[in-house]
């Protein structure tokens, strides 16, 4: 499956640098102890959110996903709505690849509402795009296929054609679940009009 690809930067303080490599490196945890004590509470999450990422690009996902649950328990208090958002994504993400596919939707969720309330309908796509793939893999296709088409209709407008593959992709895939299940209940009325199992993905990849 074609899957939104996982944040990789967040808004963080200047002093908060990234490797070579592109990843950022997790600081001592002096760091976070320095902004707590000043009460720069956006800067803490900031640093623990940076630490969550790095840990992910590790292959540490549980791990990560404990930094980014602190990181929130820190950005509903002080409302960035921004942070909040990628936050929101980013554990989304660590619960999908865990297999945990019921919690990362509602994760998602949450993210793309205030995505779209921030108008930033790039991110809102991406989040419909995962919600749909959380919703395949619980056995929702059919509902799947809503958030794909919304996704869709975005990436459309914003003309990028990588997106528009991806989430093709993904719809093909849930069209197929759809089918496959229809079929196994005895209406094979879907099936009219696809005489190859091509046909599915050329309806939906460009």
């Amino acid at each position: 499956m074609g899957l939104p690809a996982p944040l990789t930067s967040i808004e963080c303080p200047l002093n908060i640098l990234f490797s070579d490599s592109g990843i950022c490196d997790p600081k001592p945890p002096a760091d976070r102890l320095t902004f707590a004590r000043l009460g720069m509470v956006a800067d803490e999450a900031a640093t623990i959110m940076n630490i969550g990422v790095s840990l992910r690009d590790m292959g540490r996902t549980h791990d990560a996903l404990r930094s980014f649950e602190e990181a929130l328990v820190l950005l509903r208090k002080i409302g960035r709505e921004r942070t909040l958002a990628m936050c929101l994504e980013n554990i989304g993400t660590a619960l999908r690849d865990l297999g945990r596919f019921s919690e990362a939707y509602d994760y998602f969720t949450q993210a793309q509402l205030l995505y779209r309330r921030l108008g930033m309908l790039r991110d809102a796509a991406d989040c419909d795009n995962a919600i749909g793939v959380a919703l395949s893999a619980s056995g929702r296709p059919g509902d799947a296929l809503t958030h794909f088409e919304a996704a869709r209709s975005i990436y459309e407008q914003l003309r990028l054609p990588k997106k528009l593959a991806d989430v093709g992709v993904n719809e093909a895939n849930a069209f197929s679940l759809v089918v496959l299940a229809e079929v196994n209940e005895g209406d094979t009325s879907v099936l009219a009009g696809v005489r190859d199992p091509t046909d599915v993905i050329d309806a939906f990849v460009p």
